[in-house]
């Protein structure tokens, strides 16, 4: 899956065999803002976004197959830029972050339970996630100088930090990315002003261990289910300045062009 950029944003379905992207979303106009989240069983797809003509977000659910959006459920204004979500394990139920809290509504029914409430809980897509079907991991601010990573038993309740985070790293258009593997460990990477840092931590917390860090900036993580490999997609921007010769009359095309 991915995004084709028009003047918005718009999921994408890629067939590897054929080499052919096609649109996820067919005879509807919709934009997502935020990620895709595939369901559990593999039928269908979630996102956040709006569509054309409407201000308010919804949470949409696409067949893959057909390609028909439901919505599943309508967030006033205040709550447009709502994007942190996450499937439960069966696909019966989906959290998601607002006002400071992870809230857990039920598909079938429409009935909603807060699952916990916090002082600041970032709702950056990357974070909110379901680790082992039992738990969700999720960053949380309590003080000026950190943020601290955060995992909650959904059958207790219970919080526990995994580990802290400088807060330095907030302020440079910040986003974590969270992967678990298959030995039990979380992989997370955070961007500074001029690039980003990978960091490996145990599950069960501790200092992380920074394995990487570069000038770029990290997109994307996976891990091979070998867990022996890792594939990591960066993001880099060029700055050009180019003289172009006869500006007046390229100016002029281009507006006749138009």
């Amino acid at each position: 899956m991915k995004y084709e950029k028009t003047n918005s944003y718009k999921p994408c379905l890629y067939n590897s065999g054929k080499n052919e992207f096609r649109p996820l979303v067919k005879n509807q106009d919709i934009n997502s803002n935020g990620p895709l989240r595939l369901s559990p069983d593999g039928k269908s797809v979630l996102f956040f976004g709006s569509e054309k003509g409407k201000e308010k977000g919804q949470l949409y659910q696409v067949d893959i197959e057909t390609g028909v959006a439901s919505s599943v459920k309508t967030f006033i204004e205040s709550e447009y830029f709502m994007r942190a979500f996450e499937w439960d394990n069966n696909g019966e139920n989906i959290f998601y972050v607002n006002n400071n809290s992870i809230i857990k509504y039920n598909t079938q029914t429409g009935e909603e339970k807060t699952v916990y409430t916090g002082k600041k809980i970032l709702d950056q897509p990357e974070i909110l996630k379901l680790h082992k079907g039992k738990h969700l991991i999720f960053v949380e601010q309590e003080n000026e100088k950190e943020e601290l990573l955060k995992s909650i038993s959904l059958e207790n309740r219970e919080v526990k930090t995994i580990c802290k985070i400088d807060k330095k790293y907030s302020g440079f258009g910040f986003r974590k990315l969270v992967y678990f593997s298959p030995a039990e460990d979380f992989y997370f990477s955070v961007r500074k002003e001029k690039g980003s840092i990978l960091y490996r931590i145990d599950e069960e917390g501790g200092e992380p261990k920074k394995l990487w860090e570069t000038d770029k900036q990290i997109t994307g993580l996976s891990v091979h289910p070998n867990n022996d490999k890792l594939t990591i997609s960066v993001y880099d921007q060029e700055l050009e300045i180019r003289k172009i010769e006869n500006l007046k009359q390229e100016v002029e095309k281009a507006f006749a062009e138009g």
